[in-house]
């Protein structure tokens, strides 16, 4: 087995682990299965709590305890927002957890180049680049968050077509953050995601999210937009008043 094949087929098998595929118990059978959502909600708050209290220990791991608290932050208000404003679609799949083997990859690189620099040249104290990052991390949570309490159960992680399991008593929302920001959920993941990067202080992965991330963006939002125009008669003149808020994307 060659080493693309192995890094292939490990990645396939820990997007799956991160599914619960394939489980042999009833508990963990199907996202909507509480043992999911409790094993994940306390897995990610022991981890929440243990990176929060670890710079109290080893100070010199400031860092990389701040950058984990704003991931699993990011993770657990997904759910518990979820849980709160639009229960009817709540599954343990709402911690994003598994998002995608795409979204991994860019976990685990943001880590090895992290932990890389550190053992080449030591930790090193917090540069105004780190505090860029803690205030971009801080930007964009806020933003994103306010954006699922504001669109409430018209919010879905999955872009709704006609044909699909559309919610029929979904409307154009414009109050709020959407007065400003047309997708504000967007917006703030890119920023939170960046920040992130900022935070470790990673030059190579800082790069790389921002542009992955923008094109990611730039190719979702108009198709997005094209189905919320054929929605709602309402978007174009909505869309000619409000912005995105990600540098290029119109």
């Amino acid at each position: 087995m060659s080493i693309t094949s192995f890094l292939k087929t490990s990645l396939t098998n820990f997007q799956s682990f991160l599914s619960f595929e394939p489980s042999s118990s009833l508990a963990f059978l199907t996202p909507s299965s509480p043992a999911r959502s409790g094993f994940l909600g306390l897995l990610l708050g022991s981890l929440l709590t243990f990176h929060l209290l670890l710079p109290l220990l080893l100070p010199s791991l400031l860092k990389w305890c701040l950058y984990t608290v704003s991931l699993l932050t990011f993770h657990v208000l997904e759910y518990v927002i979820t849980a709160l404003y639009n229960g009817r679609v709540l599954t343990s799949t709402s911690f994003l957890v598994d998002h995608s083997e795409a979204y991994t990859v860019a976990a685990v690189a943001s880590w090895t180049e992290y932990w890389f620099r550190t053992f080449l040249f030591g930790p090193t104290p917090l540069t105004n680049l780190n505090y860029l990052g803690i205030s971009l991390v801080l930007l964009g949570q806020s933003l994103r968050s306010l954006s699922l309490i504001t669109c409430g159960s018209n919010f879905n992680h999955i872009i709704q077509v006609e044909g699909s399991n559309v919610n029929k008593r979904q409307r154009l929302v414009r109050e709020g953050v959407y007065r400003v920001f047309r997708h504000p959920s967007y917006t703030g993941w890119f920023y939170w995601s960046v920040g992130t990067q900022c935070i470790l202080g990673n030059p190579i992965c800082i790069v790389a999210y921002t542009y992955v991330s923008w094109k990611f963006f730039k190719e979702r939002i108009p198709f997005e937009e094209k189905t919320l125009e054929g929605r709602f008669k309402e978007y174009k003149e909505y869309k000619e008043k409000s912005w995105v808020g990600i540098p290029f994307i119109r």
